[in-house]
Order: C-alpha cells, then structure tokens, then sequence
C-alpha cells in the first residue's frame, strides 16, 4: 500500500506536494548521465533537520518507499514543510487549506520513493540523506533556511493572488440567468482558465498562480459531472460527489460552496 493511499481522502485531497523551489536543479539532476541507466541499490537515508523543530521517531521501508516519521517539538502548529534529497530541493507539502496542520507534539509522516533516493543520490554517495529545510508555523513565521520558506511563502502568495479573481469571477457567475445549466459552469471555468500567470513574479509565485487555477477548474468540471450524472439520478443527493462539494442540491449552491471554500483558503494564506 502506497503511503498516500494511507491517508484518510479528504486529507489527500488536501495535503498538496508541490515543487517550490529548485525546479531546474530537480530537472538537470534526474536527466544527467551520472544518474540515468538503471535504478541501484541504495542504503537508508539519514535523516537531517535544518529547522530545529522536529525529532526523528522512526525511519522504515515500506514496499518501495522510505517512510520518516517526525515529531513537532516546536511550540507552534506547523502548516508546511520542505525538503531535499541529497542537497537537492525535492518537494513541499502544505497542509494551510486543509484540516490537519501539525501540532506541537503531533507526529508526521513524509514518504520518499527509493526510486527517487537513488536517482537524486546515485552511487557516489556513501551516505544519501534527506534533509527537512524549512518549517512554515500557523503564525507564518518560520523555522529553517530563509530561501526555502520564502520558496513555500511565495506560492501561497500567488495562490491568495488568484483565488481573490476566481471569486470574483464566480460571484459574478452567480448573477448568471443561466448559471444552473452546464453551458454556464463551462463559461466560468474557461474565464478560469484565462487568467493570468503573471511573468514578472517569482517562480515560486507563478506555481501559486496556476495551483489556485488548477484547484478550482477541476472542482468546477467535479461540479458539471454531478449536475450532468444528477439529471438522470433519484434523489440527485445520491450522486457521488468529492467532499469539497458534499451534500450540496443544485449548481448555484456549489458555486457559493466554491467562493466559501476559497475565502476560507485566502483567510489561512
């Protein structure tokens, strides 16, 4: 079993890995020659904190991953996270929109794939380690090397930035005559999708920008196949639909559902 199949749904669907910094250093690494050819055998990793806020509990391998079970030793909640594998900028989760940030205490779970070890460390290596590199706090300070939180800072920046349009744009479409059909959800998902990933901002803030895009255009495509599949279902209620948008009853509510959802994504970045 995989190690986000694990996870509770609405917690995946929330706990969002996202690249924030080092995108071209990833990319030149895994393409390189010294790294290419067949995956190696590779030794466990160790471990190492940069932030000064958490304590190694436990390191195993599960089928193919590497599971590093961490404890918040802090005195604050942490909403996010970001680490690097063999000095190489690897992945950050956020865990600001969802319900479950980790509090002091609490322990944690991040999963590397020994796929992925052994490609960023390769055989030169006598040692591969993976190193946490910064904590994001509830209070929005930080723990940890600036460049990397402010790499994590950034793009919920850029995701506020776009979430704040997407409202507008879906308030206006509440305004629509026909914004209960499905030529309306169309129309306000292309407006969606048209907006701006603005060039002049840091990288980091233009992954925000399309983040916040993506979210919310496969939500509204969600929110057409329930209307769609509803048409032909006694009670429509019964429908499946993801939890972002449960229990609603028509497309105006899960537009609202949507707006609700995003103020409440601004207000936490």
């Amino acid at each position: 079993m995989s190690f986000t199949n694990r996870l509770p749904a609405r917690q995946r669907l929330f706990v969002v890995l996202s690249v924030v910094l080092g995108t071209v250093l990833l990319s030149s690494a895994l393409l390189s020659p010294t790294r290419a050819g067949k995956q190696k055998d590779i030794s466990v990793p160790v471990v190492k904190d940069n932030t000064g806020s958490l304590r190694l509990v436990s390191l195993e391998k599960v089928e193919d991953l590497f599971v590093i079970r961490l404890k918040n030793t802090s005195d604050k909640v942490i909403t996010a996270h970001g680490q690097a594998v063999c000095d190489v900028p690897w992945s950050s989760t956020d865990y600001s929109i969802g319900d479950h940030p980790i509090q002091p205490g609490a322990v944690f779970e991040i999963a590397i794939s020994a796929r992925g070890l052994s490609e960023m460390c390769g055989s030169t290596k006598a040692e591969p380690a993976i190193t946490i590199l910064a904590v994001i706090f509830a209070d929005r300070s930080y723990a940890g090397e600036f460049q990397w939180a402010k790499g994590i800072l950034d793009d919920r920046r850029g995701q506020k930035m776009q979430l704040k349009r997407i409202n507008r744009l879906l308030s206006q479409a509440l305004k629509w005559p026909d914004v209960g059909e499905p030529t309306a959800i169309d129309k306000v998902k292309s407006e969606v999708d048209l907006l701006p990933i603005d060039e002049g901002e840091a990288p980091a803030v233009r992954g925000g920008l399309s983040t916040a895009k993506q979210r919310v255009s496969y939500l509204l495509e969600e929110l057409k196949q329930w209307h769609q599949n509803s048409l032909t279902a006694k009670p429509a209620q019964n429908v499946p639909l993801r939890g972002e948008l449960f229990g609603i009853k028509s497309v105006h509510e899960g537009i609202s559902r949507l707006i609700s959802l995003s103020e409440k994504w601004i207000s936490r970045y």
